[in-house]
């Protein structure tokens, strides 16, 4: 089967400064869903703050919510955000950690090393 390949032309169509923008250097991540808004997930001291990306094209800078993380100075686990922005789940060392936005623990899964 052959396959035919065509050139895409991108271009950027906008930019916008990321608050904190250093940080998905780190390990954390733009969300580009069709089932939620698209976001960036940035980390930001201890906590975890998610921007809506339509909200920063429109001069909004500050995060639609921010999420503690259950273990501060873990850095080393990905995150990531419920579809409606309720919750966020940590991996660190030792468990899973599903947390609301004032840090109460909603849901963990322990698992080794």
């Amino acid at each position: 089967m052959s396959v035919s390949v065509r050139p895409v032309r991108a271009r950027p169509l906008d930019s916008v400064p990321l608050p904190g923008a250093a940080s998905l250097v780190r390990g954390t991540a733009l969300e580009i869903r069709r089932d939620a808004p698209h976001r960036a997930l940035l980390l930001h001291g201890d906590d975890l703050e998610v921007h809506d990306l339509e909200d920063l094209f429109a001069g909004e800078s500050a995060p639609s919510a921010v999420f503690p993380m259950p273990w501060p100075d873990w850095g080393r686990g990905g995150a990531s955000v419920s579809p409606d922005g309720t919750f966020a789940v940590f991996s660190g060392q030792r468990a899973v950690r599903a947390v609301d936005t004032d840090g109460t623990t909603l849901w963990e899964h322990r698992h080794t090393c």
